[in-house]
Protein backbone atom coordinates (compact mmCIF):
# COMPACT_ATOMS: atom_id res chain seq x y z
CA UNK A 1 0.00 0.00 0.00
CA UNK A 2 1.32 3.72 -0.86
CA UNK A 3 2.75 5.28 2.13
CA UNK A 4 3.02 9.25 2.71
CA UNK A 5 6.13 10.91 3.65
CA UNK A 6 6.65 14.35 5.33
CA UNK A 7 9.47 15.71 7.41
CA UNK A 8 8.97 14.40 10.97
CA UNK A 9 6.60 11.35 10.52
CA UNK A 10 9.09 9.03 12.22
CA UNK A 11 8.75 11.38 15.50
CA UNK A 12 4.89 11.08 14.91
CA UNK A 13 3.82 7.92 13.79
CA UNK A 14 3.40 6.87 17.46
CA UNK A 15 3.40 9.77 19.23
CA UNK A 16 -0.58 8.96 20.14
CA UNK A 17 1.06 6.48 22.22
CA UNK A 18 3.14 8.47 24.47
CA UNK A 19 0.48 11.25 24.85
CA UNK A 20 -0.52 10.69 28.83
CA UNK A 21 -4.34 9.94 30.06
CA UNK A 22 -5.06 13.03 31.87
CA UNK A 23 -8.55 12.46 33.51
CA UNK A 24 -11.59 14.43 32.83
CA UNK A 25 -13.12 16.52 35.14
CA UNK A 26 -16.58 17.68 35.69
CA UNK A 27 -17.42 21.67 36.14
CA UNK A 28 -20.70 22.02 37.84
CA UNK A 29 -21.00 25.59 37.18
CA UNK A 30 -20.74 24.80 32.90
CA UNK A 31 -23.04 22.15 32.92
CA UNK A 32 -26.59 22.07 32.29
CA UNK A 33 -28.09 19.70 35.25
CA UNK A 34 -25.64 16.91 37.13
CA UNK A 35 -22.42 17.02 36.05
CA UNK A 36 -22.06 13.41 34.24
CA UNK A 37 -19.17 11.99 31.99
CA UNK A 38 -21.35 9.35 31.29
CA UNK A 39 -23.72 12.22 29.04
CA UNK A 40 -22.53 14.84 26.73
CA UNK A 41 -19.40 16.03 26.99
CA UNK A 42 -18.36 19.34 26.38
CA UNK A 43 -14.43 19.22 26.69
CA UNK A 44 -12.03 22.24 27.38
CA UNK A 45 -8.72 21.70 26.57
CA UNK A 46 -6.01 20.56 24.09
CA UNK A 47 -7.89 18.32 21.63
CA UNK A 48 -5.19 15.92 21.41
CA UNK A 49 -4.95 15.56 24.95
CA UNK A 50 -9.30 15.41 25.05
CA UNK A 51 -8.86 12.56 22.32
CA UNK A 52 -6.60 10.31 24.66
CA UNK A 53 -8.80 11.16 27.67
CA UNK A 54 -12.20 9.63 26.10
CA UNK A 55 -10.15 6.32 24.90
CA UNK A 56 -10.72 4.61 28.23
CA UNK A 57 -14.42 4.55 27.94
CA UNK A 58 -15.33 5.50 23.93
CA UNK A 59 -12.74 3.19 22.07
CA UNK A 60 -14.43 1.00 19.55
CA UNK A 61 -17.72 3.30 20.29
CA UNK A 62 -17.85 5.87 18.28
CA UNK A 63 -20.35 5.66 15.18
CA UNK A 64 -19.40 9.19 13.99
CA UNK A 65 -16.79 11.95 13.95
CA UNK A 66 -16.82 15.03 12.20
CA UNK A 67 -13.75 17.47 12.44
CA UNK A 68 -12.86 20.89 11.09
CA UNK A 69 -9.10 20.93 10.90
CA UNK A 70 -7.19 23.73 9.78
CA UNK A 71 -7.48 23.61 6.22
CA UNK A 72 -3.43 25.38 6.14
CA UNK A 73 -4.39 28.54 3.86
CA UNK A 74 -1.04 30.49 5.01
CA UNK A 75 -3.98 32.60 6.58
CA UNK A 76 -5.44 31.00 9.88
CA UNK A 77 -2.17 31.85 12.35
CA UNK A 78 -2.22 28.21 13.42
CA UNK A 79 0.45 27.22 15.46
CA UNK A 80 2.34 23.17 16.22
CA UNK A 81 1.88 22.92 19.59
CA UNK A 82 2.58 19.10 20.31
CA UNK A 83 5.73 17.44 22.71
CA UNK A 84 6.91 15.73 20.12
CA UNK A 85 10.61 13.99 21.41
CA UNK A 86 12.22 15.35 18.37
CA UNK A 87 14.89 18.58 19.13
CA UNK A 88 13.89 19.64 15.32
CA UNK A 89 10.17 19.89 16.01
CA UNK A 90 10.88 21.58 19.11
CA UNK A 91 12.01 24.75 17.12
CA UNK A 92 8.84 24.17 15.43
CA UNK A 93 6.52 25.40 18.55
CA UNK A 94 4.87 28.44 19.08
CA UNK A 95 5.20 29.75 15.46
CA UNK A 96 2.41 30.60 12.95
CA UNK A 97 2.22 28.95 10.11
CA UNK A 98 2.00 31.04 6.80
CA UNK A 99 2.59 30.77 3.59
CA UNK A 100 5.97 31.43 3.54
CA UNK A 101 6.99 28.43 5.68
CA UNK A 102 8.38 26.08 3.81
CA UNK A 103 7.17 22.98 5.83
CA UNK A 104 3.85 23.93 6.46
CA UNK A 105 2.60 21.13 5.03
CA UNK A 106 4.93 18.92 6.67
CA UNK A 107 3.73 20.68 9.89
CA UNK A 108 -0.01 20.33 9.21
CA UNK A 109 0.65 16.34 8.53
CA UNK A 110 2.78 16.07 11.48
CA UNK A 111 -0.53 17.61 13.71
CA UNK A 112 -3.19 15.69 12.41
CA UNK A 113 -1.19 12.19 12.29
CA UNK A 114 -1.63 11.18 16.41
CA UNK A 115 -5.01 12.99 16.34
CA UNK A 116 -6.14 10.59 12.98
CA UNK A 117 -4.58 7.73 14.86
CA UNK A 118 -7.15 8.27 17.90
CA UNK A 119 -9.87 8.78 15.83
CA UNK A 120 -9.69 5.61 14.25
CA UNK A 121 -9.36 3.50 17.72
CA UNK A 122 -11.99 5.54 18.72
CA UNK A 123 -14.92 4.81 15.68
CA UNK A 124 -16.66 1.73 16.08
CA UNK A 125 -17.01 -1.31 13.72
CA UNK A 126 -19.72 0.65 11.85
CA UNK A 127 -18.06 4.11 12.34
CA UNK A 128 -17.44 7.01 9.64
CA UNK A 129 -15.24 9.76 9.72
CA UNK A 130 -16.05 13.07 7.80
CA UNK A 131 -13.13 15.64 7.32
CA UNK A 132 -13.97 19.19 5.60
CA UNK A 133 -10.70 20.51 3.48
CA UNK A 134 -9.94 22.78 0.34
CA UNK A 135 -7.54 22.76 -2.25
CA UNK A 136 -4.74 23.20 0.12
CA UNK A 137 -3.96 19.93 2.16
CA UNK A 138 -7.12 17.66 0.73
CA UNK A 139 -4.08 15.52 -1.12
CA UNK A 140 -2.13 15.36 1.48
CA UNK A 141 -4.84 14.26 4.47
CA UNK A 142 -6.10 11.89 1.25
CA UNK A 143 -2.80 10.15 1.62
CA UNK A 144 -2.33 10.24 5.19
CA UNK A 145 -6.25 8.94 5.61
CA UNK A 146 -5.56 5.98 3.09
CA UNK A 147 -2.26 4.97 5.04
CA UNK A 148 -4.43 5.05 8.46
CA UNK A 149 -7.63 4.10 7.91
CA UNK A 150 -7.04 1.80 4.61
CA UNK A 151 -7.71 3.02 0.89
CA UNK A 152 -10.06 0.04 0.99
CA UNK A 153 -12.22 1.84 3.71
CA UNK A 154 -12.30 5.45 1.43
CA UNK A 155 -16.13 6.23 0.66
CA UNK A 156 -16.70 9.56 -0.62
CA UNK A 157 -15.10 12.78 -1.78
CA UNK A 158 -17.98 14.92 -1.17
CA UNK A 159 -18.30 18.68 -3.02
CA UNK A 160 -19.31 21.26 -0.59
CA UNK A 161 -20.99 24.40 -2.19
CA UNK A 162 -20.21 27.08 -0.59
CA UNK A 163 -20.62 30.22 -2.82
CA UNK A 164 -23.70 31.53 -4.75
CA UNK A 165 -21.26 33.91 -6.70
CA UNK A 166 -18.13 33.97 -8.40
CA UNK A 167 -15.41 36.05 -7.22
CA UNK A 168 -14.54 38.88 -9.84
CA UNK A 169 -11.25 39.14 -7.88
CA UNK A 170 -10.01 35.31 -8.73
CA UNK A 171 -7.48 35.92 -11.10
CA UNK A 172 -7.59 31.91 -12.91
CA UNK A 173 -10.80 30.51 -11.20
CA UNK A 174 -13.21 31.26 -8.92
CA UNK A 175 -13.14 28.30 -6.55
CA UNK A 176 -16.71 27.45 -5.24
CA UNK A 177 -16.05 24.72 -3.14
CA UNK A 178 -14.63 23.19 -0.54
CA UNK A 179 -14.76 19.24 -0.01
CA UNK A 180 -16.20 16.16 2.64
CA UNK A 181 -13.70 13.36 2.76
CA UNK A 182 -15.64 10.37 3.78
CA UNK A 183 -13.66 7.18 5.36
CA UNK A 184 -15.19 4.21 7.17
CA UNK A 185 -13.90 1.79 9.96
CA UNK A 186 -15.02 -0.99 7.77
CA UNK A 187 -16.59 -0.04 4.70
CA UNK A 188 -17.54 -3.98 4.33
CA UNK A 189 -20.31 -2.85 7.08
CA UNK A 190 -20.58 0.73 7.40
CA UNK A 191 -23.76 1.55 5.46
CA UNK A 192 -25.20 5.73 5.46
CA UNK A 193 -28.58 6.24 6.56
CA UNK A 194 -29.94 7.34 3.33
CA UNK A 195 -32.54 10.49 3.44
CA UNK A 196 -35.95 9.92 1.96
CA UNK A 197 -36.81 11.71 -1.51
CA UNK A 198 -39.18 14.87 -0.70
CA UNK A 199 -41.66 15.93 -3.62
CA UNK A 200 -39.19 19.18 -5.00
CA UNK A 201 -36.48 16.62 -5.35
CA UNK A 202 -38.73 14.13 -7.29
CA UNK A 203 -40.16 16.78 -9.35
CA UNK A 204 -36.27 18.10 -11.08
CA UNK A 205 -35.52 16.71 -13.92
CA UNK A 206 -32.21 15.25 -14.61
CA UNK A 207 -32.62 14.06 -18.30
CA UNK A 208 -34.46 16.93 -20.98
CA UNK A 209 -33.48 20.59 -21.43
CA UNK A 210 -30.25 20.04 -18.61
CA UNK A 211 -28.87 17.19 -20.83
CA UNK A 212 -28.81 19.69 -23.95
CA UNK A 213 -27.09 21.87 -22.22
CA UNK A 214 -24.63 19.73 -21.17
CA UNK A 215 -24.56 18.04 -24.35
CA UNK A 216 -24.12 21.70 -26.01
CA UNK A 217 -21.60 22.95 -23.40
CA UNK A 218 -19.44 20.22 -23.93
CA UNK A 219 -19.89 20.98 -28.23
CA UNK A 220 -18.72 24.30 -27.38
CA UNK A 221 -15.81 23.15 -24.97
CA UNK A 222 -14.77 20.84 -27.71
CA UNK A 223 -15.15 23.86 -30.41
CA UNK A 224 -13.06 26.13 -28.88
CA UNK A 225 -10.14 24.08 -28.49
CA UNK A 226 -10.00 23.38 -32.02
CA UNK A 227 -11.30 19.54 -32.00
CA UNK A 228 -14.86 20.06 -33.36
CA UNK A 229 -15.49 17.66 -36.08
CA UNK A 230 -12.20 15.75 -35.79
CA UNK A 231 -11.50 14.23 -32.67
CA UNK A 232 -13.80 11.69 -30.57
CA UNK A 233 -15.51 13.17 -27.51
CA UNK A 234 -16.97 10.77 -24.71
CA UNK A 235 -19.79 12.47 -23.07
CA UNK A 236 -20.88 11.12 -19.29
CA UNK A 237 -24.00 13.04 -18.81
CA UNK A 238 -25.80 13.70 -15.81
CA UNK A 239 -27.70 11.13 -16.20
CA UNK A 240 -24.93 8.37 -16.17
CA UNK A 241 -26.16 8.13 -19.73
CA UNK A 242 -22.82 7.35 -22.43
CA UNK A 243 -22.51 8.93 -25.62
CA UNK A 244 -19.40 8.08 -27.98
CA UNK A 245 -19.48 11.42 -30.35
CA UNK A 246 -17.47 10.63 -33.49
CA UNK A 247 -17.55 14.27 -34.67
CA UNK A 248 -19.18 17.35 -33.86
CA UNK A 249 -21.43 17.42 -36.69
CA UNK A 250 -22.70 14.08 -36.17
CA UNK A 251 -23.02 14.49 -32.65
CA UNK A 252 -25.28 14.34 -29.66
CA UNK A 253 -27.64 18.01 -30.24
CA UNK A 254 -24.94 19.19 -32.21
CA UNK A 255 -27.31 20.09 -35.32
CA UNK A 256 -29.93 21.04 -32.68
CA UNK A 257 -28.64 23.15 -30.14
CA UNK A 258 -28.29 27.27 -30.75
CA UNK A 259 -25.00 27.68 -29.32
CA UNK A 260 -23.45 24.46 -31.06
CA UNK A 261 -24.67 26.34 -34.46
CA UNK A 262 -23.59 30.01 -34.04
CA UNK A 263 -20.07 28.32 -32.74
CA UNK A 264 -20.49 26.58 -35.98
CA UNK A 265 -21.29 29.41 -38.19
CA UNK A 266 -18.31 31.76 -36.65
CA UNK A 267 -15.70 29.05 -36.89
CA UNK A 268 -16.67 29.28 -40.41
CA UNK A 269 -16.74 32.83 -41.31
CA UNK A 270 -13.29 32.62 -39.72
CA UNK A 271 -12.05 30.02 -41.69
CA UNK A 272 -13.21 32.54 -44.75
CA UNK A 273 -11.62 35.02 -43.44
CA UNK A 274 -8.56 33.51 -43.19
CA UNK A 275 -8.80 32.10 -46.80
CA UNK A 276 -9.59 35.78 -47.82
Amino acid sequence: MPEVHFKGKEFVFNHHLAVPYRPLVPDDAKSVGPADLSGNLLIHGDNLEALKALLPVYAGKVDCVFIDPPYNTGKEGWQYNDAVNSPVMREWLRKTVDRDDLLRHDKWLCMMWPRLRLLHELLSENGSIWITLDDNEVHNARAALDEIFGDQNFVATCIWHKMDSPKNTARHFSVDHDYVLVYAKNKQTWRVNLVGRTDEMLARKIHGPSSKRFAAVVMLAAWLCGRAGSAPILLIDVGVRIAGLAGCDEGLEWSSCPVAQQARRGRRSRMRRKIA
